[in-house]
């Protein structure tokens, strides 16, 4: 018996007909990179990404919706700063920003008179 790659190992042709190639037929029966074409379901061009299952972050699964904390269905997201925020990151959104409005500017802001 003589493999794709025309050893005597055990070798096969992926969909895309490479030998021993990273291709994959999803449930749709579409061909695609099994590494970097498919989310977290095996789907090909697929929307579903792998997250933490809660703040606590006791294991990950497959969802829909994932955010910047990598937490499924969370609520972090990017502030004005670039910066993941609020969700459960503990990071106040835009809080880098210095009285000026700048990113990780040095103005101190003045105290407000009483």
């Amino acid at each position: 018996c003589v493999g794709c790659d025309g050893s005597t190992a055990f070798s096969e042709r992926d969909c895309a007909g490479a030998c021993e190639g990273t291709f994959h037929t999803d449930l749709d029966g579409t061909c695609c990179d099994a590494i970097n074409g498919t989310d977290c379901l095996g789907d090909c061009g697929g929307s579903y990404s792998e997250g933490w299952n809660n703040v606590n972050r006791n294991y990950k699964v497959c969802c829909a919706n994932v955010d910047c904390n990598y937490v499924c269905n969370g609520h972090a997201e990017i502030d004005g700063c670039d910066v993941c925020s609020e969700g459960d990151t503990g990071h106040e959104y835009n809080s880098d920003k210095d009285c000026n409005g700048d990113c990780f500017g040095n103005v101190t802001c003045a105290p407000t008179p009483a």
